[in-house]
């Protein structure tokens, strides 16, 4: 099958973080000059969070659930982001192409079973959403967006009968649009980081605690190594989009290279993971001192968000006695 890379910010909008609704549909508002930073003001995720859903619950990374990238925050972001339920695609193809003009795409869900691109295809059973930016009707062909096996958006083509059986046979027959709402709140977004600070705790034990992990009987080191891989996955995420909304919204230059430092630390600790896991590294060796390093910067991170975040609150008090 021909495929065509698709053209957008690949270190920000990975998978590492983001699943595939999240990362689809803030790639394609972004091409419309949405300003997506201000999604991720919440996305500082505590590790004691990663720490319970992949290492304790063992929850696979697509589906890490955390309080961020929620419907308000899409509506503060200005966009109303909503979910439609034809019983088929016959159904719902009139008012997927309405949306498809209207709003430059939809993300519509299937079993991924059905479509030649995906690594499952014909070979096992997985809910996916895809995104679909047109039709032509001359030749009966769908234009879409979706990962490729390396997780890289690229353009591809189907014709209506794949689409429908992609639609049909899932679990979940659904469709999810993004309509531009006349304004975006920046300082309800800004106001959602600083609620989000003053909430959030993080002990840094999936970090400090990395030995006692490795060093368990009681852990199966091959599935160790791959739910650990995961968990740097998603630290590593989280720090890039939090640090795009520290320098394109909060307008923080230094807190965002803090917070991609942090990205680029964890991403390295992943790696030392993933050789461990393949045998080519004795886990003892340096797994722990790189975790306690990234555990320490962690730490130095969240200290001075406490103190950005007194800042932001002295200013708006300020303010508050200033026009009183």
């Amino acid at each position: 099958m021909t495929e065509k890379l698709h053209s957008y910010d690949m270190a920000l909008f990975s998978r590492s973080f983001l699943n595939c609704a999240q990362r689809h549909s803030i790639v394609m508002l972004a091409e419309r000059r949405v300003r997506v930073a201000e999604l991720f003001a919440t996305c500082h995720v505590s590790s004691d969070v990663i720490l319970d859903q992949c290492i304790r619950k063992r929850i696979p990374k697509y589906d890490f659930d955390f309080d961020g990238l929620t419907d308000a925050d899409f509506q503060m972001a200005g966009v109303d982001r909503k979910s439609q339920f034809p019983d088929n695609f016959a159904t719902a193809r009139d008012t997927v192409l309405e949306r498809i003009a209207a709003d430059g795409f939809v993300l519509l869900a299937g079993d991924v079973f059905y479509l030649e691109h995906c690594p499952e295809f014909r070979n096992a059973h997985l809910f996916h959403l895809i995104i679909v930016t047109g039709y032509d009707a001359q030749t009966d062909t769908w234009a879409i967006i979706d990962d490729n096996p390396a997780s890289v958006l690229c353009h591809y083509s189907y014709k209506t009968p794949d689409l429908a059986a992609f639609y049909n046979n899932n679990s979940v027959r659904e469709f999810r649009t993004y309509a531009a709402l006349a304004t975006q709140d920046t300082a309800a977004a800004l106001h959602r980081f600083r609620a989000h600070q003053k909430g959030r705790t993080d002990s840094l034990v999936l970090l400090t605690g990395i030995h006692d992990l490795l060093a368990s009987p009681w852990n199966d080191p091959g599935v160790l190594f791959g739910h650990l891989g995961q968990a740097m996955s998603i630290l590593a995420g989280s720090r890039r989009c939090f640090g795009a909304f520290l320098r394109d919204v909060a307008h923080q230059p230094d807190l965002a290279n803090m917070a991609d430092a942090l990205s680029d630390r964890a991403f390295k600790l992943r790696e030392l993971i993933t050789f461990a896991g393949l045998g080519k590294m004795p886990p003892s060796r340096r797994i722990p001192a790189r975790a306690a390093e990234l555990a320490a910067a962690e730490a130095d991170f969240s200290a001075s968000l406490i103190t950005l975040t007194q800042s932001l609150e002295e200013d708006e008090t300020n303010d508050l006695c200033t026009h009183g």
